[in-house]
């Protein structure tokens, strides 16, 4: 428990956990352990003043009460002040939240936490001092010290904080400061993965890309490397079945097919294109780049729709496509190498870094057309400024500002509030959509759910709180759009037009990427759902619109209606930059005046937007939209590219920890990668495991897939598998006999071994998974020919194990064995005169096998196999 305490961040009183006593005989032993273990943090105290004086004594009684109190539950807790003098006090702060975590303490480590949120470096390790049991015969406590890790990981890692719901809600919450949460998940995941902590792996895998840009961005990499895969198990196959002659002749036809489909502008299949582009990329890129150069002309594109559909079919939208992706030519690249240093020897020397793709052409293409239009646009607009330049200036430094009373002296609190509001949002107003539930209550939740996957807070944020904005928005939109189609009808020269309800993947999108630090929930700071433009065809005509729309948000019955909370001029930034000659600067790109209105109807209310523009404006917008959206998609594939480094089939497969859906997957999409994987080949963990003896030790494997994945010879090479098998340690025992003999504290290790001698087994846990793997087993001890312990076979072992089916066992084995000798080498003691009932008894002192399950195993053994 933490005591509430009102000093202003001077005196603080935590809660020490100690270790539970054991035993009444080791209560002075206890004693010491408790000194050792309390942590004594103390709070600078500045300006001591009387109240904080009585405050500190009423608290110093509350911790020397406490102190006396026996358990409680179990365990102990000791009040002590904390200090910022002490050094690495905020590390000893996490250690001790890490302790609540271990003891499952959630709200304890909620409270602290919340109280200690801002003292927190979520990127920097720490040490912490913990405890595990190790039974051998008897249970011994040992206190241990951990490698340094942040708190973050320690959550995740099950020697120390082991606890995925705080890890969980610490994600959630958004307590973690930004410029340190990349690194703090970073380096949690490496420590879940290092352990194969799944749940752990998935918590921060969902938090990693949880915004919809980032499973965007996860979605387009992963479609990426699935198509490549499947692509070249296609070829590989069309290869296997043909001669090279006909394979030459069905690609040349296909691919011969697809280039003139390209040219006539037709719908072309992913597949099959990815199949020629494979098979001849150059004569392919030729003519796409060719078809792209001739659609995307920014006089010509936004009056031919259909050419513009097919750019978004297969430019824009196809995440497919293995060409855009796909590296540039090392003469292409050279090329751009040069043409970048000359524009920007800086950036050039950054962009060099990364990997070149085939989809910057593209991108260059539609600059260079954006570049002439924009050129024509400044002629434009210059000649409309030198027209209007009285009007221009009124409208660069258009402020909103009543009619009744227009001088800066005399403003109301409201319009004050108006100039200097940056940000509104849907909850503001009382009547506007608000939360039904706060924060605290979902995280609440959160903290109570075993679902790694669920995340409340998020859920309701982006899913049930933009639902009903978006309900709202479309309830109201048919009374806001006449509404405001009648206000303008008085004035001279505009055209108005509605604007579509914004989406929900757009709302979601807009409040995750612009919106991704505000407070909770993050979709009320959505204010443009409902939408209008008004269209000027002249400087004059806008500066006219704008007086007419201020006079009309104070004049009934708009006034009761409608309220003015933002407004954003875009043209107000050349207002205080003037060129030589004194005159205001002219815009070099898009500039447009938006009011954000409360719109009000029957008790209930929702920001919108109105957006005034000036026609040669409406007009640079329309003809750049297309070019806007190509351009747009760099960001996407960018950041594909990291995330196809980041998440190689490498990582993905010690990500997948052997878990049989995630290895499903990785078999299904990548059988070739596992021939190839240094992961799989050359990769050894911390122990010195390599990938057949990490599977051997891991509780998730299922004979269906193990089967496959080593037996098959299609994903491993046979050869690897029974290298790793056979692989000897330094002391010449084989690797992964010794590491199920002596150190497995899993009960997974029965899927290699059919044991009994568990004497480092913790109490309760036993081999329970044989009878649903036995493949392995078979394939070590036939196609090896090797002797789990001390020369007794897998059958010894096999007789003794109350959950391995001996008829199946030994039936299976014998119709695989067809050399009698081996048969009788396996089922025969390696001394004579000792029968299997004693060797099973040896064997099987620590096993809580029942005296009549061993019976009926002896006895088939020896009845129907055994001679």
């Amino acid at each position: 428990m933490v005591l509430n305490c009102n000093l202003r961040e001077n005196i603080s009183i935590i809660v020490v956990q100690i270790l539970p006593q054991f035993s009444e005989k080791s209560n002075s032993l206890k004693e010491k352990r408790v000194a050792n273990d309390t942590i004594k943090l103390e709070r600078v105290v500045e300006n001591e003043t009387k109240e904080e004086e009585l405050n500190r004594n009423q608290f110093s009684k509350q911790t020397d009460d406490k102190t006396k109190q026996k358990k409680k539950g179990g365990i102990n807790y000791v009040y002590v002040l904390i200090t910022k003098k002490k050094k690495n006090w905020q590390d000893e702060i996490c250690s001790y939240a890490c302790r609540c975590a271990t003891e499952k303490k959630e709200k304890l480590f909620v409270d602290i936490l919340e109280r200690y949120n801002q003292d927190i470096i979520w990127n920097r390790g720490f040490k912490i001092y913990g405890w595990t049991f190790f039974f051998f015969f008897f249970f011994s406590l040992f206190f241990f010290l951990l490698k340094k890790k942040d708190l973050l990981s320690h959550l995740v890692s099950r020697l120390s904080g082991n606890n995925v719901m705080c890890a969980r809600y610490v994600l959630e919450s958004d307590m973690i400061k930004i410029g340190e949460r990349q690194d703090a998940i970073k380096n949690a995941l490496e420590t879940a993965i290092l352990q194969q902590e799944t749940k752990g792996i998935k918590v921060l895998m969902s938090a990693k890309f949880m915004s919809e840009k980032d499973k965007m961005t996860r979605e387009y990499a992963m479609t990426q490397m699935k198509q490549r895969s499947k692509i070249e198990e296609l070829l590989g196959y069309l290869k296997k079945m043909t001669s090279g002659s006909e394979f030459d002749v069905i690609m040349k036809g296909l691919t011969k097919t697809l280039l003139a489909m390209i040219k006539d502008g037709k719908l072309i299949s992913s597949d099959v294109f990815n199949m020629c582009w494979l098979y001849d990329k150059e004569k392919l890129w030729e003519v796409l780049f060719k078809k792209c150069t001739e659609i995307l002309n920014i006089n010509t594109l936004h009056d031919h729709c259909n050419d513009w559909k097919w750019i978004e079919e297969h430019l824009v939208d196809n995440r497919d496509l293995l060409v855009w992706m796909d590296d540039l030519p090392l003469v292409q690249k050279k090329k751009k190498k040069e043409e970048h240093k000359t524009a920007n020897e800086e950036k050039d020397n950054d962009d060099d870094k990364g990997k070149r793709i085939r989809w910057e052409e593209i991108r260059k293409l539609c600059e260079s057309q954006s570049f002439k239009h924009t050129n024509q646009f400044h002629e434009e607009i210059n000649a409309e400024i030198s027209k209007f330049e009285q009007e221009y200036r009124k409208l660069v430094f258009f402020q909103w500002t009543s009619n009744k009373d227009n001088t800066a002296q005399k403003q109301t609190q409201e319009q004050k509030e108006v100039k200097a509001k940056n940000k509104c949002r849907q909850d503001d107003d009382e009547l506007g959509v608000q939360s039904l539930i706060s924060e605290k209550e979902l995280l609440d939740v959160q903290i109570n759910s075993g679902d790694v996957a669920f995340h409340p807070k998020h859920s309701y944020d982006f899913d049930v709180y933009l639902n009903d904005l978006l309900t709202r928005a479309h309830e109201m939109n048919r009374s806001y759009q006449t509404e405001m189609a009648n206000l303008f009808k008085g004035c001279q020269e505009c055209t108005f037009s509605e604007g579509p309800i914004k989406t929900h993947e757009r709302c979601k999108l807009k409040a995750q990427l612009d919106y991704k630090h505000e407070q909770f929930p993050k979709s009320a700071h959505v204010i443009d759902i409902l939408r209008c433009q008004v269209i000027f065809t002249n400087i004059d005509y806008l500066v006219q619109g704008l007086n007419h729309f201020m006079r009309m948000m104070e004049s009934p019955p708009y006034c009761n209606s409608f309220k003015v909370v933002r407004m954003k001029n875009g043209f107000a930034k050349y207002s205080s930059v003037q060129s030589l000659d004194g005159k205001v600067r002219v815009p070099q790109e898009y500039e447009d005046v938006k009011m954000n209105v409360l719109f009000t109807e029957n008790g209930k209310s929702i920001v919108t937007e109105v957006q005034f523009l000036l026609q040669i404006m409406a007009r640079f917008k329309q003809n750049e939209h297309p070019f806007y959206e190509i351009q747009r998609q760099e960001s996407l594939l960018m950041d594909s590219l990291l995330v196809m480094n980041d998440l190689s089939f490498h990582v993905q497969l010690r990500i997948a920890s052997f878990a049989p859906v995630d290895m499903a997957n990785l078999m299904l999409y990548f059988p070739n990668h596992f021939r190839q994987s240094t992961a799989v080949q050359n990769f050894k963990n911390a122990a010195g495991s390599n990938f057949c003896t990490q599977m051997a030790s891991n509780p998730q494997v299922t004979l269906q897939y193990a089967k496959a994945l080593l037996q098959s010879g299609d994903f491993i090479p046979l050869d690897v598998v029974q290298a790793q098998l056979y692989e000897k340690n330094e002391e010449g025992r084989i690797l992964s006999c010794s590491r199920c003999g002596n150190k497995s504290l899993l009960p997974a290790y029965n899927c290699l071994y059919l044991r009994t001698r568990i004497t480092l087994e913790p109490c309760g846990m036993r081999w329970t998974l044989f009878n649903t793997i036995i493949f392995i087993n078979i394939y070590i001890h036939i196609c090896v020919h090797i002797y789990i312990h001390d020369n007794y076979s897998c059958i010894h072992f096999g007789v003794a194990n109350e959950y391995v089916d001996l008829i199946k066992m030994l039936q299976l084995l014998k119709d695989n064995i067809r050399d009698e000798e081996r048969w009788q080498s396996l089922i025969q003691l390696p001394e004579r005169g000792v029968c299997i009932y004693d060797v099973v008894q040896g064997l099987s002192k620590t096993n809580k096998q029942t005296n009549k399950q061993k019976t009926k195993n002896e006895k088939m053994y020896s009845k129907d196999f055994a001679h």
